[in-house]
């Protein structure tokens, strides 16, 4: 005898496993890529396996995006640099899906010249010289060179000659001789620039003791002393310490700023550690401030009443660069002369007698193309062992060329 709705009892009985399979399989296939973006991460610190497998992640459950407190950025960089090694888009038009579809990657990297290459794109007008991080990370990885030489090869009218050689002084820095001599040869530069120009500059202990007698030529030397330096991590010579205390200031881009292309990290000239800004490509646009970007502390410094000096050496390839400092709200930011393969140190002495500043957060920047090397930043309170009235309210800026000191063994 059959007992009354067994038959709708078997069909439940069957179809719902089916159903919660159906409805649970994306939650599963989530777990399990974010997991192995975590291994990949965390105990074989392979960042693009790990990106890759979290766009898979996110494809499969694109709401919980935000939960993952994932920088964006960085996971789009990561995915772009993975479909170059590639030479194909074919993983991101996969899995890719919002918030992370092929309309954000073609906003984000309009003017990249890997991603638009992929994307058969590189027939229309964009601003190619308008480099990224991703553009940065690929020029500098030697595996990519054929890639990139095709690419570059493509869009050859569409690059200026200094931007060109900007380029070759970014691979030395980097290490990439290879794509050097491509670009040396392939764009019939001077020859010279196949040979790195090391630029070394002033040692620190000997930098503070021609900084003492600059000063000194507004107060008699023994009127005075510098006081230590309040700023941390000055001479660069700890990479560590560097990223604590330092940053990149990027004001390039975005709602406020004007396109723009620069870059700042640490180099090695001779024996000294230095910094070193690099501007690629300056937009400009109506209603907007004009791009720059910057060595910039990242705490500011507590002042009090008296005398300050600011100073730092610094290099220019050019004389395009446009270099400046600013140090805080009321005191004019400062430009530079450019000192075209010279090194030059800056002296600027702030009268902080009425009291008028508490903070300073020094930021060191330039506004146009080429190379800025940096070196020796220094901020101390001038101590006077007597009292000096004539300098009373004159704060006031100074620049000396170091060439001569350089010649006679200051290295």
């Amino acid at each position: 005898m059959k007992v009354p709705g067994s038959l709708t009892l078997k069909i439940v009985r069957f179809a719902l496993p089916l159903l919660l399979a159906a409805v649970s399989v994306n939650p599963i296939l989530f777990t399990w890529n974010y997991v192995l973006a975590k291994v990949q991460f965390n105990f074989r610190g392979d960042e693009r396996k790990g990106n890759m497998f979290l766009l898979k992640a996110i494809h499969y459950n694109p709401s919980d995006f935000l939960l993952l407190k994932t920088d964006r950025k960085k996971l789009t960089d990561s995915l772009v640099e993975v479909s170059a090694h590639r030479e194909s888009l074919d993983f991101i038009e996969k899995y890719g899906t919002s918030p992370l579809d092929m309309r954000y990657f073609e906003t984000e990297y309009t003017d990249n010249f890997y991603f638009q290459a992929l994307r058969g794109n590189l027939g229309k007008p964009k601003h190619w010289q308008n480099l990224d991080n991703v553009s940065f990370s690929l020029l500098e990885d030697r595996e990519i060179n054929p890639f990139t030489i095709l690419v570059m090869e493509k869009l050859r009218p569409g690059f200026t000659l200094p931007f060109i050689e900007n380029i070759v002084e970014f691979c030395h820095w980097k290490g990439n001789d290879e794509l050097v001599r491509y670009l040396v040869t392939g764009f019939n530069l001077d020859e010279t620039l196949l040979l790195y120009k090391d630029a070394p500059g002033i040692p620190w202990e000997d930098s503070i003791e021609l900084l003492s007698q600059y000063v000194g030529l507004r107060w008699a030397r023994s009127s005075f002393d510098l006081g230590h330096n309040l700023l941390p991590a000055s001479s660069f010579g700890n990479s560590e310490q560097f990223q604590h205390y330092w940053e990149f200031s990027d004001m390039a881009g975005g709602e406020s700023f004007g396109k723009g292309s620069f870059l700042m990290g640490l180099d090695q000239s001779g024996p000294n550690r230095l910094a070193r800004l690099m501007g690629f490509w300056v937009g400009q646009k109506k209603g907007k401030e004009a791009p720059r970007g910057g060595l910039w502390l990242k705490n500011p410094i507590r002042v009090f009443r008296g005398y300050y000096v600011f100073s730092f050496d610094y290099f220019t390839k050019t004389d395009e660069e446009n270099p400046s400092f600013f140090l805080w709200r009321g005191i004019a930011e400062k430009f530079l002369p450019p000192t075209k393969n010279r090194w030059h140190k800056a002296v600027f002495i702030i009268d902080n007698t009425k009291f008028r500043h508490y903070m300073m957060k020094p930021l060191i920047r330039i506004w146009g193309t080429g190379t800025m090397l940096v070196d020796n930043v220094f901020l101390g309170r001038i101590r006077l062992k007597r009292e000096e009235k004539t300098l009373q309210n004159q704060t006031a800026l100074m620049v000396y060329d170091l060439s001569r000191e350089l010649r006679e063994g200051r290295r």
